[in-house]
C-alpha cells in the first residue's frame, strides 16, 4: 500500500476538561495559614491559652509542622531579631503634635505623633514626618496607609457590639476606593 493509500490516522478530539473550585479537588497542599491554625488549636486546647513560648516550644521538633516557619541558625536569627528591633526604632521616635488653630497649653494635652514616617516607594527609609506630609507622593501613600488601618480596624471589630456605632461612622466617612 502506498502511502496515499493508507487510512488517514484519525485525530482523536481533545479529552473534555472539568474545571473545579480548589476547595473542591481537595488536592491543595495546606497555606501556612491553616498549618499554623490548627497548630494553634491544638496548643489552645492543651493549656487553654497560646503564648509565643509554647510555640516556639512545639515547634522545636523537626518534627513539627510549625518547624519550617522558624528560623533555627542562631546567627542568622539573631541577626533577624536585631533588624526587626531596629525597625521598631523610627516607629517609636514621638514628638506632640500642637495643630495652628488650638492653644498650645498644657502640652501634656496634645498628641504624640510619630516623628519619622516611610516615605513614598522608600523600601523601608523613613524620613522626617514634616518632609513626608508635604511630598505629594509621601503624604498620598500615607493617607492611604491611615486608611488601610481604619479599614482593617474596622473588620477587625466587626463582633464587637459596643463599637457598632464608632464602626459604621468611620466606614461612612471612607473613600469607597478600596
Amino acid at each position: 500500500m502506498s502511502r496515499r493509500q493508507q487510512p488517514a490516522a484519525r485525530k482523536r478530539a481533545p479529552e473534555p476538561v472539568t474545571y473545579m473550585d480548589k476547595r473542591d479537588a481537595r488536592v491543595t497542599r495546606e497555606r501556612k495559614g491553616v498549618i499554623v491554625d490548627r497548630e494553634i488549636d491544638r496548643i489552645y486546647n492543651k493549656y487553654g491559652a497560646v503564648t509565643p513560648e509554647r510555640l516556639l516550644a512545639a515547634a522545636e521538633s523537626q518534627t513539627s509542622p510549625l518547624h519550617r516557619y522558624f528560623e533555627w541558625n542562631d546567627s542568622v536569627a539573631a541577626r533577624q531579631y536585631r533588624l526587626e528591633q531596629a525597625r521598631a526604632m523610627p516607629m517609636a521616635s514621638k514628638m506632640v503634635a500642637v495643630l495652628a488653630a488650638e492653644a498650645r497649653e498644657p502640652l501634656a494635652a496634645f498628641p504624640e505623633v510619630r516623628r519619622l514616617l516611610p516615605s513614598a516607594k522608600g523600601q523601608g527609609k523613613f524620613k522626617m514626618r514634616k518632609e513626608v506630609l508635604t511630598e505629594v507622593d509621601s503624604r498620598r501613600e500615607t493617607i492611604e496607609r491611615k486608611l488601610g488601618v481604619l479599614r482593617g480596624w474596622c473588620r477587625e471589630a466587626i463582633d464587637i457590639v459596643e463599637l457598632q456605632g464608632m464602626r459604621e461612622a468611620i466606614l461612612a466617612r471612607l473613600p469607597e476606593n478600596q
